[in-house]
């Protein structure tokens, strides 16, 4: 994930144990903070400065403050919780992360404080190895075999929609994406564009 902090450029880099942040035009090591303790598959999400990290078998999440140099556990690491994903990447949306667990536990924490604001089991025991999409005034949440569910944004859990696509038995296994007002989902057969007209 590259970001920018304080005027400087950053390569930042979560993998088991580490999290780095780079010069990219040098790759040399601009910081080093301790990150998730097992493997690490989410992306970094950044918003206004800070690195979200998420990860691990037993899940982890932190928030950490770019900028620093050196060893930066210590002095830029603002918060870190035994709540996150494996799987799934977060999105950031007006001071709340938002994301959907592998297991189907749709999630939302405080961005500043790590505090959990909801936990909630998505109606599926279905699997979830996309990322949540963020789009309108509600995200998007796609499980594997049992469709696509919208939710509201907001510190409650709200399930908008359950839309399933008749006929197609295959694994939704990619993140969606927009275009304008089309949304993109992929099966490990088909793809999709659904438009909002």
């Amino acid at each position: 994930m590259a970001a920018s902090a304080n005027g400087r450029d950053e390569l930042i880099v979560s993998y088991k144990e580490h999290v780095r942040g780079f010069e990219p035009d040098t790759g040399s090591e601009l910081w080093n903070c301790v990150g998730v303790q097992d493997y690490v598959v989410p992306c970094v999400v950044v918003h206004d400065g800070i690195a979200y990290v998420l990860g691990g078998r037993k899940n982890q999440s932190m928030a950490i403050r770019l900028g620093g140099d050196g060893n930066i556990t210590e002095s830029h690491r603002i918060w870190a919780t035994n709540i996150g994903a494996n799987v799934t990447s977060p999105v950031y949306h007006e001071g709340h992360l938002y994301w959907i667990s592998d297991r189907g536990i749709a999630n939302c924490t405080d961005a500043a404080t790590g505090e959990s604001i909801y936990r909630e089991r998505v109606s599926t025991s279905d699997r979830v190895y996309a990322s949540t999409l963020l789009a309108g005034n509600q995200m998007y949440l796609t499980t594997r075999k049992n469709g696509v569910f919208a939710v509201a944004l907001g510190p409650e859990y709200n399930e908008l929609a359950h839309n399933i696509i008749d006929g197609d038995d295959s694994s939704f296994n990619a993140t969606p994406a927009v275009i304008g007002d089309q949304l993109l989902f992929r099966t490990n057969q088909y793809l999709y564009c659904i438009s909002a007209n």
